[in-house]
């Protein structure tokens, strides 16, 4: 048992609620770079071949 559980029994569950929180929110800012990044408007351009080789070009 660590040290944390003794203090405190529910730490686990908040170390685990925590780590979503910070998961979910990496993934929100990675959406927002990818969709203002991507796509017929966006800054970066992914472009595939007929080889199926993704290049990205800016």
């Amino acid at each position: 048992m660590s040290a944390a559980q003794l203090l405190n029994p529910k730490a686990e569950s908040r170390r685990r609620g925590e780590a979503l929180r910070v998961n979910i929110n990496a993934g929100i800012g990675l959406q927002e770079v990818l969709r203002s990044n991507l796509g017929p408007m966006g800054t970066i351009k992914m472009l595939v071949s007929s080889r199926v080789t993704i290049e990205f070009g800016l």
